[in-house]
């Protein structure tokens, strides 16, 4: 929601910090006021400081990077499509904390009959699970399974980094279609070839039946669906499409980049709307002092 309600922060966990978007999803504005609220004041004095996120377009603005650079941390985002195997918290800390959320909720339904889990009761009910499975045992095992510390290359396969076995096909026909060589449609090609075949072979052996294999495939032409093929376009967006460390030079310099030319476009789009909106009303104008 677009507000945050007082009696839906009742007994949050310690140190818990609270914000609303219009859309009720994560934007860069939330995540920058995590990153300058909660995150750096609890860093340790140690610097430099490794934070490992995912590509969202929230995590990538100027501003956010440049806050990063300047209080020595590193962002590295992680490969896209991957996270279940490479974030540690999907590895060993999310799985035993929902289910353990679960269960607080079961606990709550047996101790209060009638009643449901409401919002107003969702604080009070993470807490719990919060406190159990929030540890260090756990985060810890995170960053062992993904190899991040103890550092081990080899602890992911190289199968996690793979495309789907759907995308594997898709690839393959799309391949095709670009070489200028159908696949399908040399299948239906010889599928009629084939049937054509058949009814000559019939017909000779009982020259009293007509052939009808022309008029079967003219009727297979006209009734056949059309074939479309979906062109892809690349949409723009700040989402990372790979691994890569978000607070280098290179890559905030093109994000610099980026967002002027974004600026100055909307600047233009700005300027001849008004130019639009000033030559409506001399038209205007003018149709009055004609009236009068």
């Amino acid at each position: 929601g677009q507000r945050v309600s007082q009696a839906l922060m009742g007994n949050a966990p310690a140190n818990t910090l609270f914000a609303c978007s219009k859309s009720s999803f994560i934007d860069s504005d939330l995540f920058n006021n995590w990153f300058k609220k909660l995150f750096i004041p609890n860093l340790p004095p140690q610097r430099p400081v490794l934070l490992i996120l995912d590509g969202h377009s929230s995590h990538i603005t100027v501003d956010l990077l440049e806050t990063a650079v300047s209080n020595q941390i590193e962002m590295f985002c992680l490969p896209p499509h991957t996270t279940h195997w490479t974030q540690p918290l999907d590895r060993s800390v999310f799985g035993p904390l929902k289910r353990s959320y679960n269960l607080c909720c079961e606990a709550f339904l047996r101790q209060n009959p009638g009643r449901i889990v409401t919002r107003y009761d969702f604080c009070g009910l993470f807490k719990q699970a919060f406190n159990e499975k929030m540890n260090l045992v756990n985060i810890f095992s995170g960053f062992r399974a993904t190899g991040i510390f103890p550092f081990k290359p080899n602890a992911i396969p190289i199968e996690a980094y793979g495309p789907s076995k759907t995308s594997v096909l898709n690839v393959e026909v799309e391949a095709s279609i670009e070489n200028g060589h159908d696949v399908s449609k040399d299948q239906n090609q010889s599928r009629l070839t084939t049937t054509a075949n058949e009814e000559q072979s019939v017909s000779a052996v009982n020259p009293q039946v007509p052939s009808t294999s022309s008029e079967k495939t003219y009727l297979r032409e006209i009734l056949r669906t059309p074939e479309v093929v979906k062109q892809r376009t690349e949409k723009k967006t700040r989402r990372v499409t790979e691994a890569r460390c978000l607070t280098e030079r290179e890559f905030l310099n093109e994000l610099k980049r980026k967002e002027e030319e974004k600026n100055r476009v909307q600047e233009g789009k700005d300027q001849r709307k008004m130019e639009r909106e000033e030559k409506k009303k001399k038209r205007t104008g003018s149709n009055i002092e004609e009236e009068n």
